[in-house]
């Protein structure tokens, strides 16, 4: 009986050390997992609330992916293409990916950032709604900066009555009235950054839109902070429960390395005898 019973203990403890061993290194796997990641030249660092690597290094709708050395962001429609990322002040920068498409670069879809994002815009963003294929339009109709859409892609038909445009919004886009006798056969608006009022050419207006679209844009976040955990030696990161947690060398801690460690987990139960021959679960 007595053998049995250390049988069991024995086995109760490998069992045991087991599991420790399971959860170190997958903490360490975690922990080596989240360390920051480049894509192509390595001068954009991706880190926490960015994700390059497993989902559980950084915050959703942060997830990045490499495309010919460059990241992407995939956000309200588009795979925009980030160019500078600024972790102090929770900002990045991204390129509209219409421009890297050399034959045809006009946006055939929406693309805004609502509240539905993780993302937000600065106070000078403005609105570039494009028209197409529009019938009964006439310049000097509109009080606003107007482009003139004339790439052969963004006609549907050999129709030459039915021309494209941009219109750039100052105002916001629902309180946009757009003139009842023009009809167009398809929309799609983008945001841009404007520090000041586009610049105005001989006939009053710029006629390049591609201008306001190669500014970029800067986007923001606001999320949980990650200094306390780098500053420690982790990589911040969310558990299975989505609780933030901060990776570190030896095992997930809350908060910092310095701080209390993730709860580890239970044992397997394991039945061992009693000396009355029944047995119990530990």
């Amino acid at each position: 009986m007595d053998s049995m019973f250390n049988v069991h203990l024995i086995l109760l403890h490998i069992i045991t050390f087991l599991t420790l061993v399971q959860q170190v290194l997958s903490a360490d796997f975690q922990f080596e997992a989240c360390k920051p990641k480049t894509c192509g030249n390595g001068s954009i660092i991706i880190k926490y609330p960015f994700w390059i690597q497993e989902d559980y290094c950084g915050q959703p709708g942060f997830g990045v992916t490499c495309k010919d050395n460059d990241p992407i962001l995939h956000t309200s429609g588009y795979d925009y293409i980030i160019r500078e990322i600024d972790y102090e002040n929770k900002s990045f920068r991204v390129e509209n990916p219409v421009l890297q498409d050399k034959e045809c670069p006009v946006p055939f879809q929406n693309s805004t950032f609502s509240d539905q994002t993780p993302f937000k815009t600065g106070f000078n963003v403005r609105e570039l709604s494009f028209h197409y294929n529009c019938s009964n339009y006439q310049p000097g109709r509109f009080g606003y900066f107007v482009y003139p859409v004339t790439s052969s892609c963004a006609k549907s038909s050999s129709d030459d009555k039915l021309v494209s445009f941009a219109i750039l919004l100052f105002t916001p886009p629902k309180d946009f009235v757009m003139d009842p006798l023009i009809i167009c056969q398809s929309l799609a608006r983008v945001p841009i950054e404007m520090e000041a009022e586009p610049s105005l050419g001989p006939d009053g207006q710029d006629k390049d839109y591609m201008l306001l679209l190669k500014k970029g844009l800067t986007l923001g976040w606001d999320r949980i902070s990650c200094t306390g955990c780098e500053e420690s030696g982790g990589y911040c990161g969310f558990d299975k429960s989505s609780i933030f947690v901060c990776f570190c060398n030896d095992q997930p801690h809350y908060e910092s390395c310095n701080g209390a460690s993730v709860t580890p987990i239970a044992p397997v139960a394991v039945d061992k005898p009693t000396a009355h021959g029944m047995s119990f679960s530990t």
